[in-house]
């Protein structure tokens, strides 16, 4: 029987300070990185999408110290993703995907 995976890999930059919450003896980080992708278009000029991704993580023994993450911090994130939604206060179903992080990793720029 053929396996499915749900596995991402992402390296990339912290968008804004992140929010870190203690939760009984556990910590929990959310934050926002950003990646890149370059091509040429048409007309050979270099263009560049960049993509925002919502990461949360859970304080374990593959995590850094969350502490040490700041804005602009590089970093290396496996997991997967979730489908996620909430009603919102006009009782909206509101739909979103995020990462959940199982590996980071502070990586230095080149």
């Amino acid at each position: 029987m053929d396996r499915s995976v749900n596995r991402l890999e992402l390296r990339g930059y912290v968008g804004r300070d992140p929010r870190v919450r203690e939760l009984g003896d556990r910590k929990v980080i959310n934050l926002s990185i950003a990646t890149n992708e370059h091509y040429l278009d048409k007309e050979g000029k270099q263009c560049e999408i960049t993509t925002w991704h919502k990461v949360e993580a859970w304080s374990g023994e593959k995590m850094p110290n969350f502490d040490s993450i700041k804005k602009g911090t590089l970093l290396a994130v496996t997991g997967k993703i979730r489908n996620n939604k909430y009603v919102n206060a006009d009782n909206e179903e509101v739909k979103y995907n995020d990462v959940l992080a199982v590996r980071m990793e502070i990586e230095k720029p080149m």
